[in-house]
């Protein structure tokens, strides 16, 4: 499922456009984006007055509608998967919790919030690391584990190891491996690639010498399956 808000009534002001999040489609941690967007909302209510109460109030809506959708996804993870979201999960909530609250302390002794450039860094970093650790546990209670020992190698599916055999839009040849993942574990300059990602999409369901093709910017790739394991 994709979520857009560019068309969202939404004040946009430069808090709005940071770089490090910008004005985009998300279609994964819908929680962890809206949560910072909604601090941001805040601060721009804050410093702007009521008169904006009513455009921040839509932005909840939308942020309530997608919490929804997250909540009830399910979310397939290997064990291995499940491990790296639960270690995660304990260095946010003790480790990573403590330097933000004492990110947090030295800032506010520095006096003046209205000038205070550490103390909205401090909170905002407290904001995403609280949104992260939110989208993590909604995760964990949502996750469907793998068992890749009882994996079938007759066609491609979450959990699969699999090499390509692939034609590029403009002709070029290549010869890649990959495992199919769920969004959360995946990582493509690793090799694992997402079941929701236009590749893992088309590569599901493919047997040992089928060929699929994917839509690029340059136009069609074709990814021929040569083994699974």
């Amino acid at each position: 499922m994709q979520y857009n808000i560019d068309h969202c009534d939404v004040p946009q002001a430069p808090l709005f456009s940071s770089p490090a999040w910008g004005r985009k489609k998300y279609t994964e941690n819908p929680v962890q984006f809206l949560c910072w967007k909604a601090g941001q909302c805040e601060k721009y209510e804050e410093r702007n007055g009521a008169g904006r109460r009513k455009r921040v109030s839509l932005f909840a809506g939308v942020l309530r509608r997608m919490a929804v959708d997250m909540a009830e996804k399910q979310f397939f993870v290997t064990e291995e998967g499940l491990a790296a979201l639960e270690k995660e999960l304990e260095y946010l909530k003790t480790v990573r919790r403590r330097e933000v609250a004492e990110k947090i302390k030295v800032a506010l002794s520095f006096g003046d919030l209205s000038e205070n450039s550490e103390y909205d860094e401090a909170k905002n970093d407290q904001a995403i690391m609280e949104a992260r650790i939110a989208d993590v546990e909604v995760m964990l209670k949502n996750a469907v584990v793998i068992d890749e020992s009882e994996l079938s190698n007759e066609t491609v599916h979450i959990g699969s190891k699999i090499e390509v055999a692939v034609v590029t839009a403009t002709g070029k040849k290549a010869t890649k491996e990959y495992k199919i993942v769920g969004s959360n574990e995946a990582d493509p300059r690793g090799g694992k690639i997402s079941d929701e990602s236009a590749v893992g999409k088309a590569l599901l369901g493919a047997a040992v010498g089928q060929t699929v093709e994917v839509e690029t910017p340059a136009g069609f790739s074709t990814y021929t399956v040569v083994t699974i394991s």
